[in-house]
């Protein structure tokens, strides 16, 4: 190949390259342009869709300002996520709460059992207590050994649950977490309708 051949075949190149440099935008553009329609999908309140688009982000355009925010804004997703999720069982929770601390106010302790609960001096029963309970979710009230309660509450097909102490904390734990907490030996396990008891063992 003569010089002649070879300063033309990389003038091409350069050619080449500069015609697709300003025909197709810049990575970083591209990158920022799908950042801003995945938060416009977060907005939408489709959380699970943004954080989709979030993650494809990132592998598509690692390296990138965008990409290091979609990071930032997945872990603002599912910290919204959480919130809402113990917002949205807040009330119901609250009020199988309210029965079980107004049994502690009536007799000075904490129920340890059903029977506790079904307690002839106390109309808020456990018939009472199974009824708050709406559509779509399955509330847990676990009468811990030590003499305090947790109680949960799992939403159908929710890949979290939430979970409140007896000391009103409450946090969103995973669903194979709550999975081995209820499933742990020494309790016995009863259900009724979309509530479950469970109780120590003897």
């Amino acid at each position: 190949m003569s010089r002649q051949n070879i300063i033309i075949a990389a003038c091409c190149i350069v050619v080449i390259a500069l015609v697709i440099w300003l025909v197709s935008p810049n990575h970083e553009e591209q990158a920022k342009s799908q950042l801003e329609a995945a938060y416009k999908v977060e907005q939408s309140g489709q959380f699970d869709q943004a954080i989709a688009l979030y993650q494809t982000l990132i592998k598509e355009y690692d390296g990138t300002a965008a990409a290091d925010l979609a990071v930032q804004s997945i872990a603002r997703v599912e910290t919204y996520k959480e919130r809402k999720a113990i917002q949205e069982v807040q009330k119901n929770l609250g009020r199988v709460q309210l029965v079980l601390n107004g049994y502690r106010e009536m007799t000075g302790k904490t129920p340890r059992s059903i029977s506790d609960l079904d307690d002839e001096r106390y109309m808020f029963d456990s018939d009472y207590v199974v009824g708050i309970v709406p559509e779509g979710f399955t509330y847990y009230l676990r009468f811990e050994k030590t003499g305090g309660y947790t109680l949960y509450s799992h939403k159908e097909g929710a890949e979290k649950v939430v979970k409140r102490y007896d000391s009103n904390k409450a946090d969103v734990i995973e669903l194979s977490a709550f999975e081995n907490e209820i499933n742990a030996e020494g309790y016995v396990r009863s259900e009724r309708q979309r509530f479950v008891f469970l109780e120590p063992s003897s």
